[in-house]
């Protein structure tokens, strides 16, 4: 069983990051290894992200900070992301 998964799609000039899964401690790792070689996308699918862990979390906000829209955000992780901001 897969327990993360990303996939990107482009579409002409926009790449969309869909991340399925739980995004929590090696997968993070794994990912924010990999993004400063790859295009940046321009929006993040999060429609099947099961679970964030609070450096999960942060990869996001920051791949927001960088510009990506983030699609189809589950209500927990969007309640996470407005409390990181906060602190």
């Amino acid at each position: 069983m897969t327990l993360f998964r990303v996939d990107f799609i482009e579409d002409g000039e926009n790449v969309i990051m869909r991340i399925a899964g739980r995004l929590k401690g090696d997968s993070v790792d794994v990912l924010a290894g990999e993004l400063p070689s790859m295009r940046r996308p321009s929006r993040v699918d999060l429609r099947d992200l099961l679970f964030a862990d609070a450096r999960g979390v942060e990869l996001i906000r920051q791949l927001r900070a960088d510009g990506a829209e983030l699609e189809e955000v589950p209500q927990l992780l969007s309640l996470q992301l407005e409390g990181s901001q906060r602190q």
